[in-house]
């Protein structure tokens, strides 16, 4: 089937098209492959899976795995930038923001964490994952893992609930929140910035926020945006050197920003450090380096 989305021609053969009143997601035939990551170490193993590519509006997608509930198959998501965060938080409770074909929820499961939270706007992706591709991808009957389908900000700024850990990855189609205006912050408050979301309260010391954004180190728009935008946020809880409390590290297309409500310990930056010495990224930002610099 040849059709013309978006000024592009689409060579496809999908298995699924699913309409709702503002999206058009197309679920390709499984194909056997390198695994699809958002930002893949140069040290990741050669792993060829089974998969399907969703394809959204002609011109986002986002990945879904064959999966049968056995975890250690997915070790590959080890070597994802965008899972830097699980390298000092992976037990408590989690919340991935925008579920898509369920790989960073996967990523959560496989890092440690057994309460999993995932809000997702798009509801067909939700079906998908619970009752059309069921069999395919058996993610929605790990034990502990929640789906909802709500505008994340909405929900998170009614919600009571707080989680150790909440992931965000960059996001498939901005089109839906406006070009990055997510970044909970406060008890439970709205608070707009670069795609991220940051719970913090009086009980919330040590819990931590990933979010990863696209980077360009010739123009780092997004970059710069996205660290601003968390700086105010933690000087609006009274947070006085916020720069204490982000860590990033940066691969060739994508940087991933940690925030903490506590300050990073010596022993967290550490850890950071010697994962990112291991996947071979970079860091941009550390408690530990001056923070003026040149990305």
């Amino acid at each position: 089937m040849l059709l013309l989305s978006k000024d592009q021609l689409e060579f496809q053969s999908p298995a699924v098209v699913r309409w709702n009143s503002f999206s058009r997601i197309i679920a390709n035939r499984d194909q056997v492959g390198r695994a699809a990551l958002w930002g893949p170490s140069s040290t990741t193993p050669l792993s060829f899976v089974s998969q399907r590519h969703l394809i959204i509006d002609g011109s986002a997608a986002t990945s879904m795995y064959r999966f049968d509930g056995d975890i250690s198959k997915l070790d590959f998501l080890r070597y994802d930038i965008t899972n830097l965060a699980y390298t000092i938080r992976n037990h408590g409770r989690s919340a991935v923001i925008g579920v898509g074909g369920g790989r960073d929820l996967l990523s959560a499961y496989l890092f440690g964490f057994r309460d999993i939270t995932g809000v997702e706007l798009n509801p067909i992706f939700i079906d998908f994952l619970t009752r059309e591709f069921r069999d395919y991808n058996h993610l929605a009957d790990l034990p502990g893992v929640r789906l909802f389908v709500d505008e994340a900000r909405s929900w998170f700024a009614r919600t009571n609930e707080h989680f150790d850990l909440i992931e965000m990855s960059p996001h498939r189609h901005l089109g839906r929140y406006g070009r990055g205006s997510l970044f909970l912050v406060g008890k439970r408050a709205v608070y707009h910035a670069g795609l991220a979301s940051l719970p913090v309260g009086a009980d919330a010391n040590g819990r931590v926020h990933g979010v990863s954004r696209w980077f360009n180190p010739d123009d780092i728009t997004e970059t710069g945006r996205l660290l601003s935008l968390a700086a105010q946020a933690l000087r609006e809880e009274g947070v006085e050197r916020p720069e204490q409390h982000m860590f990033m590290a940066g691969s060739n297309i994508l940087a991933t920003l940690i925030v903490s409500k506590s300050p990073l310990t010596a022993e967290e930056v550490a850890q950071l450090r010697a994962r990112v010495g291991a996947l071979k990224f970079n860091v941009l930002l550390s408690p530990d380096q001056p923070i003026v610099r040149r990305f």
